[in-house]
């Protein structure tokens, strides 16, 4: 075994122990003696885990320059941009990605990430090239039904959705997004089902406790089911403010004056914002009315 095959080995076996500096170390000293492109990509790829973003587009572009059809490369170096907040550039290295290997389905869902953390619309063309090549790709299927929901297209917002479902029905928010579309299309049942398959996940998306209580407070009307799911987001985060300002106007509505001034007082201390809402709120109409109002007022400098 030559002295590179025998650095490079090492550089691989601390790049297992996950000791990701001495894995650099180790190719930055087999280099000395000779370069293998497909070590330096991995070098590369080491470098941009350890978040040195300079020096990973260096090594990216240097395999580049030796080899302009290196797809990896590109996708290296759409990573680094990614990361660095280069956006328009790391979108046009996933093009030249794309270019040397038109069926790249991680480079295509790359570009629709960016796009759709701008609110571009083309996201959508980006999200279906995804999956043209990689049916079974969750996060474009997942993130492709959130696109359509918000577009108020929800038989697409469900196929995609339940797809992603299919694919991995665990993975945290798939069940919100369902009981979201479900709700809209005010297929009731079927939305809490999907939510209560949330509340189960190791980590649920917190807002889906909001929406339940909302579902029983206003359509089915158990205001004691409403109160314990608002309670046991709470439990799970108690700086949820909507949480906290939904549970008050519920006390409200169950003239339990007390607790809905404890709850509004202290939804409206963290979030300025939250008092605009409590002269206009319906549900705070016969509140409004009581003294214990007035009190809520001046507490908050209303």
């Amino acid at each position: 075994m030559s002295k590179y095959e025998m650095l490079v080995a090492k550089a691989k076996q601390a790049y297992q122990n996950e000791d990701l500096e001495k894995a650099a170390m180790y190719y930055e000293e087999a280099f000395l003696e000779e370069v293998h492109l497909d070590d330096l990509l991995h070098l590369g790829a080491i470098y941009l885990d350890l978040k040195k973003y300079n020096r990973a587009i260096k090594i990216f572009k240097d395999i580049i320059s030796v080899q302009d059809e290196n797809f990896l490369a590109y996708y290296g170096l759409a990573s680094c941009y990614n990361e660095m907040g280069r956006t328009l550039d790391a979108i046009n290295a996933f093009k030249e990605a794309i270019r040397v290997k038109p069926d790249y389905s991680d480079a295509y869902f790359g570009i629709a990430l960016l796009l759709d953390y701008q609110e571009d619309p083309n996201c959508e063309y980006y999200y279906l090239k995804t999956l043209e090549y990689e049916n079974d790709h969750f996060w474009a299927n997942a993130n492709l039904g959130s696109f359509y929901e918000k577009k108020g297209e929800y038989d697409l917002a469900l196929k995609y959705s339940l797809k992603a479902y299919e694919i991995n029905k665990d993975e945290r928010l798939i069940c919100y997004n369902l009981g979201v579309i479900y709700a809209k299309l005010k297929q009731y049942d079927k939305a809490l089902k999907y939510y209560l398959e949330e509340i189960n996940k190791e980590n649920p998306y917190i807002n889906v406790f909001l929406n339940i209580g909302l579902l029983y407070k206003d359509i089915y009307k158990d205001y004691e089911k409403a109160k314990y799911y608002y309670l046991m987001g709470i439990a799970k985060d108690k700086e949820h403010i909507n949480l906290w300002y939904n549970l008050g106007c519920l006390y409200a509505l169950m003239h339990d004056d007390e607790n809905a001034y404890n709850c509004l007082w202290y939804a409206c201390i963290k979030d300025f914002n939250i008092r605009e809402f409590l002269s206009q709120d319906p549900e705070l109409k016969e509140f409004r009315e009581k003294t214990i109002y007035q009190k809520l007022l001046q507490e908050i400098g209303g």
